[in-house]
Formats: C-alpha cells, structure tokens, sequence
C-alpha cells in the first residue's frame, strides 16, 4: 500500500511537469480549441513580458516569460476566469502567504489563518489545487506549486498598478 501511494505520488509530480513543458513550448494557456484571434486586423500587436527572481529559504527561483498580445487575447476566458476566481478569497490569498516559506498541514494552515474550521482550509486548497497553484506535499501537507510563484508575485504587481494612481507609466 506504501509503495502504491508513492507511485501516485510520483505519477502526479510526472504529470504537472508534464502539462508544464506542454504549456511552455506551446506558448499558451493549454488545449484550446480554435477562436477567431485578436492580431493585426484588431489593432493589437506586440509582446507582454514578466521577468522575476526571488530567494527563498530553500533556493533561488527565476521566472522569464514573454507572451504575445494575440496569444493573450485569445486565451481560454473561462481558464483565466477560474484562475482569478480562485485567488480572489482573502482566504486564498492568506493560504498562498502562509505557504510562501515552507509546505504546511492543514492544522498548521488552520493555525496561520485562525479558522476555527479545518474543512474551510480543505475548501480553499481544493480551489487553489485546480488552479495550480498549489499542489499536495505528503499526506496532509501542501506547497505551492514552484511553478506558481513568481507569477503569483507578478499577478499581485499588477494589481498593485491597476490600483496605483501613481503607477509608472500612466499619463
């Protein structure tokens, strides 16, 4: 049974860096089905480029990731809609932080955030889990997804600019 439930452990893990590679040589937000495209006859050209580099307690991660504007416009709507649905929660967010630095249980989530409840800690990772951003580590215990992190830290740059009457940039 042990070693069964490592198998799954280790199938899990070859699958997300799976739909990883796939997501980064295809350059898109995965399998989509054909739309009509927002390019050259909309007005819209050029790129979208974040780049970051942070240190954790357990390493140094980089991110380079270059999009164009047509590639963004027709990504799936209902994908990138999920996606921010599922860190819209103040509760989301909470969890996300609290995993910033090490991959916790439920109880020590439950703890972090003082929730009286852990089903409503098993209901938020559940949402974070099919948004990829955060993944099972062990029995009980979760992490964020590496892969998450920087644009997790870009996504909140960018709502910081969105809310920012100061922001560079804006006339």
């Amino acid at each position: 049974m042990r070693q069964e439930q490592r198998l799954e452990r280790e199938l899990i893990e070859v699958k997300e860096r799976l739909a990883t590679l796939e997501r980064h040589f295809r350059g898109g937000f995965g399998d989509r089905e054909p739309r009509p495209t927002a390019g050259p006859s909309s007005g819209w050209e050029g790129t979208i480029r974040y780049h970051g580099e942070a240190t954790r307690p357990d390493g140094e991660i980089r991110w380079d990731q270059t999009r164009t504007v047509t590639d963004l416009l027709d990504c799936d709507p209902a994908r990138v809609a999920a996606t921010l649905a599922a860190l819209a929660s103040p509760v989301r967010h909470a969890i996300v932080r609290a995993l910033l630095d090490e991959p916790r249980s439920t109880r020590q989530l439950q703890a972090a955030l003082e929730l009286s409840s852990q089903g409503h800690i098993h209901y938020h990772l559940k949402e974070l889990i099919a948004a990829g951003v955060v993944r099972p580590h062990g029995r009980g215990r979760y992490t964020l997804n590496p892969n998450a992190i920087i644009p997790y830290l870009a996504l909140l740059s960018a709502c910081g600019d969105l809310h920012d009457d100061d922001a560079a940039g804006r006339d």
